[in-house]
């Protein structure tokens, strides 16, 4: 265990970090930087990520969710969603909701997270709750009981398939842009120093995802 001390602002000097343990001179101390943060939290505030991390925190947002249903159960949410007005009375929701989230004292990046552990995919409690709600939804809107109680592991499941493609296309764009770079060069020495480290970062990053999306036994749709 472990606290902080001292100030940091204008003509601050010095950071004195107090550990609470016991610790012998030269003995390695480690600093947490949270023990629930996911990948992308932690590049966009550290500006790193760990292929070790297990709180992968895969994070999606509206539209995410609103073309899973569609891909899910065609018959009803798709396929064209902003047609249906059940799918855009929805959407006007979710997105309200988003919104508050993104702006609220913590800013949340996205409006759901699954994290990925042992091959299994772990719904944020926000996004259980919103398909546990089309767990019932599906049967007022015209669903068979069967096709309701499957709706929630449907959509679960062509949200992390969309999410391998976009991994694909991202890290083939990725690996285009630092081609282009080496070949053209890019600003001075410090510069691509600054550039290698994101673009390594951000390959780690999409990396760990992919390789913990492959890891869960997708049903087919």
């Amino acid at each position: 265990g472990g606290g902080e001390e001292g100030d940091v602002g204008p003509g601050t000097t010095t950071w004195r970090v107090v550990s609470g343990d016991q610790y012998r001179r030269g003995e390695e101390v480690c600093h947490s930087y949270g023990d629930s943060r996911g990948n992308l939290d932690i590049l966009l505030n550290y500006g790193f990520a760990t292929s070790k991390n297990g709180n992968f925190g895969i994070g999606f947002d509206v539209v995410d969710f609103i073309e899973a249903s569609a891909v899910a159960n065609p018959k009803i949410f798709g396929p064209s969603p902003d047609g249906s007005p059940n799918v855009q009375a929805l959407r006007t929701r979710l997105e309200r909701v988003q919104q508050a989230r993104r702006t609220g004292p913590l800013k949340d990046l996205a409006l759901f997270y699954i994290d990925i552990i042992d091959g299994r995919p772990i719904p944020c409690e926000w996004l259980r709750a919103t398909l546990h709600a089309f767990d019932y939804a599906g049967l007022a809107l015209g669903c068979s009981d069967e096709e309701a109680h499957m709706l929630p592991r449907d959509i679960l499941a062509a949200m992390l398939k969309a999410r391998l493609e976009e991994l694909r296309i991202l890290r083939a764009l990725l690996n285009k842009a630092r081609d282009h770079r080496k070949k053209n060069g890019v600003g001075d020495d410090e510069d691509q120093e600054g550039i290698q480290h994101w673009e390594d970062q951000i390959q780690t990053l999409l990396e760990a995802e992919r390789e913990a999306i492959e890891t869960v036994d997708l049903p087919p749709l």
